[in-house]
């Protein structure tokens, strides 16, 4: 039997630099079973001891990130850094990754592509969803917009001190 991880994607400041990319991962099949509006929380007395219970990573994006990538290839390798770490750790496990927004279905088979490729997962356990307002359907999306949100208020040389800040993977 495949383990699966899944993965919640979101971002802070889209259009705006720098960008953050933040994934939520967890193996419990709850926190990715629709529910009625989640509420966004812009509020982080609790944020803090939450990132202590979510696993999670993050990359950071400037202009120039961007700006060396493919239009096409800057999701796949976006969130090929955001779960480099966690599928080198577990080998063998499946991967369902959740993107917040709308990502045209090609874009999505690229994406796979590319992930399946830098990360060493089999294209058959790799099965990506995106869609509107998923921060606001899915729990771990919702973790994840609301990291990406906490993090957003913070400055550059905190979130470098974070040891599950990741690096923009090269090709």
């Amino acid at each position: 039997m495949v383990k699966t991880l899944y993965a919640g994607i979101d971002e802070s400041n889209h259009g705006r630099f720098p960008e953050i990319y933040v994934s939520a991962f967890h193996n419990a099949k709850k926190l990715i079973t629709e529910k009625e509006m989640l509420p966004k929380i812009r509020h982080h007395k609790n944020t803090e001891d939450l990132l202590e219970k979510i696993d999670y990573s993050f990359v950071i994006l400037r202009k120039d990130d961007l700006e060396r990538l493919d239009k096409r290839q800057a999701q796949g390798f976006i969130i090929s850094s955001l779960v480099y770490r966690k599928r080198r750790a577990a080998r063998n496990i499946g991967l369902s990754v959740f993107i917040d927004g709308e990502v045209p279905t090609s874009n999505l088979i690229y994406a796979k592509d590319i992930v399946s490729s830098m990360c060493e997962i089999p294209k058959d356990c790799l099965d990506f969803y995106a869609g509107p307002k998923l921060d606001k359907r899915l729990q771990l999306v919702n973790y994840a917009d609301r990291f990406a949100h906490y993090f957003h208020g913070k400055s550059l040389r905190h979130l470098s001190e974070d040891r599950k800040m990741v690096d923009l993977l090269n090709y």
